[in-house]
């Protein structure tokens, strides 16, 4: 019996840890580029470009097939300044095939409510501001050994329902953009790679580029595992006292 309730256990707690893990961090580690303007260009390399569109990371966790995501940044989604769109990029998945899914985040900062799309055309932000620029404006771009205009918006179909979408502000210029969404409707499977892409904003003088590793969708819950837990142990005591 004792032994039993051992084996129970363990495999209680390994699972319960497995399900707690279930968390990744993306640093900004990619560097950012100025590229061209009105008055001529530069490629000078920096992690990015004005302090306000500092971007520190993204926070991604699972719990079964709900994915939970934030987005710590000094942008505060503005779309008026200067005379280039100063809006949120859009937040882009990779499922496999190139980012062919995206959240519209300036949409779901107006609205506060997100929604998944599935992206049919793809706008960088080169696209996005070339004709805008003036004086010794620039869009930003990032290094991979050659300078690259990031992916900052899309027009797709809209799939899944929708979900809550929020900005916190801690009134010393740190934002964190929040929101949680069923993955379901991305089509992931378990322990598969998911590319995740944010340029901060349509310039894109920031950009945080990373992947994570995908559950299975049946990981439980914690609250699911204590009350899966507790039956087997149950179970494991009335098989003792039928022996008995």
């Amino acid at each position: 019996m004792k032994r039993m309730v051992f084996i129970l256990a363990g495999f209680f707690v390994i699972a319960f840890s497995a399900n707690q893990a279930l968390s990744y961090s993306i640093a900004d580690t990619t560097l950012v580029g100025v590229g061209y303007s009105r008055s001529g260009s530069t490629n000078e390399v920096t992690d990015f470009l004005g302090a306000g569109f500092d971007t520190a990371g993204i926070d991604i966790s699972f719990s079964g097939s709900v994915m939970k995501i934030d987005l710590f940044t000094k942008f505060d989604g503005d779309d008026n300044a200067s005379e280039v769109p100063l809006r949120l990029a859009d937040l882009f998945f990779d499922t496999g095939s190139g980012y062919n899914h995206a959240i519209a985040m300036d949409k779901a900062f107006t609205t506060g409510q997100g929604n998944i799309y599935k992206v049919e055309t793809l706008t960088t932000s080169e696209q996005v501001l070339q004709g805008n620029t003036s004086g010794n404006w620039a869009y930003g771009r990032y290094y991979e050994d050659s300078f690259v205009s990031p992916l900052v918006s899309m027009e797709g179909s809209q799939i899944g329902g929708p979900f809550d979408f929020s900005q916190t502000d801690d009134g010393n210029g740190n934002y964190i953009y929040s929101m949680a969404f069923d993955t379901t409707s991305l089509g992931l499977i378990g322990n598969q790679t998911l590319g995740i892409h944010w340029a901060t904003a349509y310039c894109a003088n920031d950009v945080v580029v990373g992947s994570v590793s995908v559950p299975t969708a049946s990981v439980p819950e914690p609250a699911t595992m204590l009350l899966f837990g507790a039956g087997l142990v149950g179970l494991a005591g009335a098989r003792f006292r039928r022996k008995k």
